[in-house]
Parts: structure tokens; sequence; C-alpha cells
């Protein structure tokens, strides 16, 4: 997972686009967790998005927003449109988040809010969701979730974030 990472980071660079990138957003359920300090549940929180989508629900803990990037759907999306788990598309773009503040770090940019959408091109549909899209086009959105942190003592975590992740497969 942390090698796609690094290729969509070399893509924007070799493609002389601009990388942001996202964080899912994690809120423990347990009251213990809840109730901790600030730097020491956001600690915890750190750890957490160092696990693989396929343990937290599908969903990503970070998101590359680069347009032209090479993406795929880390689970079912919607049916009607055949949008299922490992469908490849192409990212056009996303909607920033009204609140959204941008942090530089090496020529990348780190939001503090995740986009109300993330848009894809699925390639070879005939669909068009809404005039001002093209063809083609998803607007992906964030969703939450919840994922068992600990099997033993059934603590869980709502997760929110999108099931998307690079695709250099």
């Amino acid at each position: 997972y942390y090698t796609v990472l690094l290729r969509a980071r070399q893509f924007a660079r070799t493609s002389k686009l601009r990388l942001s990138w996202c964080y899912a957003r994690d809120t423990p359920l347990h009251r213990d967790d809840r109730d901790l300090a600030p730097e020491v549940l956001d600690e915890k929180r750190c750890k957490w998005l160092e696990w693989h989508d396929q343990h937290t629900a599908h969903i990503a803990s970070q998101v590359a927003l680069v347009k032209s990037l090479p993406v795929r759907l880390t689970d079912t999306v919607d049916r009607s449109l055949c949008l299922w788990r490992g469908r490849r598309g192409t990212s056009v773009g996303w909607s920033p988040h009204p609140d959204e503040e941008r942090e530089e770090v090496d020529g990348e940019s780190l939001l503090s809010k995740m986009p109300s959408a993330f848009y894809i091109h699925f390639p070879g549909v005939t669909w068009q969701l809404h005039e001002n899209l093209g063809v083609g086009v998803y607007p992906l959105r964030p969703v939450s979730r919840t994922w068992m942190l600990n099997k033993h003592s059934k603590v869980n975590v709502r997760r929110t974030g999108f099931f998307i992740v690079p695709d250099f497969a």
C-alpha cells in the first residue's frame, strides 16, 4: 500500500501536476478512547492510518488527489452503474470542502478537510449523471463505516473516507 502511494507521488512529479493529500477521519467508538487526552488520541489515530484498507472497511487511510491519476475502487459504490470493487478509472478533480485549509509540505498540499466529492471518469460507459459532468464521470462522496480495532475486546472505530486507491497494478 505504501508503495502505491509512492507511485502516486512519482506520477504527479513526472506529470508536473500538483499533488494534494486527504486523510481518512477515525472516531473511536469506545468510551475509554474518546476520553483520552487530544494528543494521545491523535497519536492513536496516526497509528490507525498505517492500517491497510482491507482492515478498515475498505476505506483508504490516505487519498492522493491529482488529476489524471489512475485509480481503483476498493468497494462497490453503485451497483446500477456497475461500479464494483476493483473497477478502474481516472481522477478528473475534486470539490474542496468550504472550510478547507492547505498546508504546504515539500511541494505537496495536505488538506485539513476532506473534499466533498472526488470526480472519477470511468471509460467505456454511456451514462451521464449530471449535465455539468462529462459522460462516465462519477462524483464519489465520502462514506463512513465501522471497523473492528480489536477482535478480543470488540473495540470499534468509525472511519470516514473514500473507497479509492491509486491503481498502478
